[in-house]
């Protein structure tokens, strides 16, 4: 599997940031609080996310800080991924 946060650093910075906003963007980097990450780019974020990583995400499922940081997210990929074998 390439690498989850890279894949989905790269989303972001495509997707869902600005060019400046994108050059911050660390592994601990909080997407809410630097304003990457907002109600529907978290919709979008989730959709790409069982895509590309074919998992599912249900809203009561998840904690909210589980989307905070790509390393969170990596967490959050990995776990669900892990439960289909």
């Amino acid at each position: 599997m390439n690498d989850i946060k890279q894949t989905v650093r790269r989303y972001i910075v495509e997707h869902l940031s600005s060019a400046d906003e994108a050059k911050g963007i660390a592994d601990d980097t909080d997407l809410k609080e630097s304003g990457i990450l907002e109600s529907l780019s978290t919709l979008k974020l989730v959709s790409f996310l069982e895509k590309t990583f074919n998992i599912e995400i249900q809203a009561d499922d998840i904690d909210a800080g589980d989307l905070s940081s790509l390393a969170r997210i990596e967490t959050l990929v990995k776990a669900r991924t892990n439960m289909k074998l």
